[in-house]
């Protein structure tokens, strides 16, 4: 169940409060990255999950970016065309994702995409059912099989499958608290919540 799906579940009422506390930039940016409303007590947020060849499992809030957010509400009031298809995507730049600024054209190389590993394109997000206003791919993860010395410090959910590429919808972004260091054919597996919440 796609992310549009999860929201267009919400009340009517609520969807509409939403919709115009976010167009009018009523909401607060919480320490996690993500969007909270405070009257309606609503949060929208995200997580990643990062683990190296079986290893422990590191967890990393993101931001949901301005583009990503505009395509959610574009899709529910103005029909614009849902994507049913994203992707991941891991960066090699020490930087802190822009919320405002970062988008699909300019992510590859403001971040640094990596793309030394053997997967042709980006990997799928392939989320489940959404339960209880969360959506995620956890049990089916994005999987890298990298095939250069580097080090990952962040990720991201885009709809395009072309590596390094620069078209699509940017949806999400994430420095990781840590970067992680790769080798020549370590597997990464990454994975992706979101959640549409009332607090």
């Amino acid at each position: 169940m796609s992310i549009e799906t999860t929201f267009n579940k919400l009340s009517a009422r609520v969807k509409a409060s939403l919709i115009r506390k976010l167009l009018q930039n009523r909401y607060e940016q919480m320490a996690d990255g993500g969007l909270f409303l405070p009257k309606e007590r609503i949060a929208l947020r995200g997580v990643f999950s990062l683990s190296c060849n079986g290893g422990p499992v590191s967890l990393h809030p993101n931001t949901v970016v301005r583009e990503g957010r505009n395509h959610m509400l574009n899709v529910v009031l103005h029909n614009e065309s849902q994507i049913t298809d994203w992707y991941m995507a891991l960066f090699s730049g020490d930087v802190t994702p822009q919320g405002d600024t970062w988008t699909a054209a300019n992510f590859a190389a403001v971040a640094t995409e990596i793309t030394d590993y053997d997967e042709a394109d980006r990997p799928s997000f392939l989320v489940g059912d959404a339960i209880d206003g969360v959506s995620s791919n956890l049990t089916n993860e994005a999987a890298y099989t990298m095939n250069e010395v580097g080090s990952v410090y962040g990720g991201a959910i885009i709809s395009s499958s072309e590596k390094g590429g620069s078209t699509g919808i940017l949806l999400a972004a994430a420095r990781f608290q840590n970067k992680r260091d790769y080798e020549p054919t370590d597997n990464l597996n990454v994975g992706y919540e979101i959640g549409l919440t009332s607090t």
